[in-house]
């Protein structure tokens, strides 16, 4: 539904309306994406508890 409400306000606004709130968009997704998706870290660990814990190699 969001989606939808933002798609009707894009057609609404002024062409350089509509890229400025295009290129905030797409940083707000490219951060919401940084801080919720978990860091890999290196193959060689693992967790306990919380804690990242690292193999010798």
């Amino acid at each position: 539904m969001p989606a939808m409400i933002l798609e009707e306000v894009m057609l609404h606004l002024p062409g350089g309306a509509q890229g400025d709130l295009s290129r905030l968009v797409a940083r707000i997704d490219v951060e919401f994406v940084r801080r919720t998706l978990p860091h890999p870290g290196p193959e060689n660990a693992f967790t306990v508890g919380g804690l990242v814990v690292v193999k010798d190699p």
